[in-house]
């Protein structure tokens, strides 16, 4: 059985504040910003991710076919 601690973990961070399709919406303000500030310190080095095994995506990059 393999040691849980030795699994490769990914994390995906997806941060739009700007939906190109959706007039009623608003602009957000913040979630691009929220989630550059995860990617730092918190996820590398508190959480243990390795840089290689984050993806960020933001406002028109996090479309379905990127997610997927």
């Amino acid at each position: 059985m393999q040691d849980p601690s030795a699994t490769r973990r990914h994390a995906l961070l997806i941060g739009i504040d700007q939906y190109l399709f959706a007039e009623r919406i608003f602009p957000l303000q913040g979630c691009v910003n929220d989630v550059q500030t995860l990617l730092g310190p918190l996820l590398t080095q508190q959480c243990g991710f390795a840089q290689e095994d984050v993806q960020l995506l933001l406002n028109a990059d996090a479309t379905r076919q990127t997610i997927l």
